[in-house]
């Protein structure tokens, strides 16, 4: 059976839009990472069908970082081994590894207080975890 290429992207999320850079050329990645002072890298499946993510759990990580306006780089991967218990997607921030679609929210949520569902009452919360 023939294995897979692996074949990286580079997404940067900004408050305009996102910018695709190739990893072809990793010194121009580099620049923009330390120009904007990105911290945060996404490791998830590739792009299917123009969707950002062929995968629910790592299209619900990349939607949430978006949404709530955090600059981060967006790799894909096919190969999960260096993720946490094997799976995609996951998180470096400030060198710490993060699994785990559900934690990966949490530790955002936590780490930069973020206020995405401040206006949200009880009620709103509770239905969200259906």
């Amino acid at each position: 059976m023939p294995q897979a290429t692996t074949r990286h992207f580079c997404s940067i999320a900004t408050e305009h839009g996102s910018l695709c850079v190739s990893a072809a050329s990793p010194s121009l990645r580099l620049l923009l990472c330390a120009t904007i002072a990105l911290v945060i890298t996404l490791y998830s499946y590739p792009t299917l069908f123009d969707v950002a993510d062929n995968n629910g759990y790592g299209l619900k990580v990349f939607a949430f970082m978006r949404l709530a306006g955090l600059p981060f780089v967006h790799e894909h991967i096919f190969d999960a081994s260096a993720a946490p218990r094997g799976q995609l997607p996951y998180i470096v921030d400030d060198g710490e590894t993060v699994g785990d679609s559900d934690t990966i929210i949490a530790h955002l949520i936590s780490k930069y207080r973020l206020t995405i569902d401040a206006a949200l009452g009880p009620r709103e919360r509770d239905l969200s975890l259906l």
